[in-house]
């Protein structure tokens, strides 16, 4: 009976966190919103759905027709976009744009997922790094970044022994692992 209710609690906070994942996502101005991401350098060049041109002076997104400077993690609210600066590398900077009607949100009527599965719930022993430790992380696009690593994870995952890197998430007091199995690109989407 302990372990039925226990499995019911899990599964329905499983379910809460997905509708809360899916919200997010959807969102307006969430991810699935996002139209584009322009690197920006000191050379003038149009975005899409943005008027005037956009370059890189003094560390700031710039636009002189519309005015803006925005600093990398600013934003600025234009017609139903949000343009978001961001900084993922050092000495970069890019422009996101979120477009509420983009068909990338709009035709999505939620995230699919594999039926959820207790026995995957594991508990591990988290080992903090040094200060000023860093890990080297291979985006999609080839590019390699130092980011900050928090620690490691050491877990148990059918009878094998597995070391998991984790680095801050958004969310205060959490982190963030990436991995893979077979399934990528076969049965889920990279």
């Amino acid at each position: 009976m302990t372990t039925t209710l226990t499995n019911e609690r899990w599964l329905a906070q499983w379910r809460e966190w997905h509708t809360g994942r899916e919200e997010a996502v959807l969102a307006p101005h969430g991810i699935a919103a996002n139209t584009g991401t322009t690197w920006l350098s000191e050379d003038p060049q149009p975005i899409a759905g943005l008027p005037g041109e956009w370059f890189i002076r003094d560390g700031r997104a710039r636009n002189e027709q519309l005015d803006l400077a925005l600093a990398p993690g600013q934003e600025h609210l234009r017609d139903g976009l949000l343009v978001k600066v961001i900084a993922p590398r050092p000495g970069t900077i890019a422009v996101r744009v979120f477009d509420p009607a983009a068909p990338t949100r709009v035709g999505v009527s939620g995230i699919d997922a594999f039926a959820p599965d207790p026995a995957w719930v594991v508990s591990g022993r988290f080992e903090p790094a040094e200060p000023d430790s860093t890990i080297a992380i291979t985006h999609f696009d080839g590019v390699t970044t130092d980011d900050r690593l928090s620690g490691t994870v050491h877990v148990d995952v059918a009878g094998q022994h597995l070391h998991l890197a984790a680095w801050p998430a958004p969310e205060a007091g959490t982190y963030e692992f990436t991995f893979t199995d077979t399934t990528n690109g076969v049965s889920t989407k990279q």
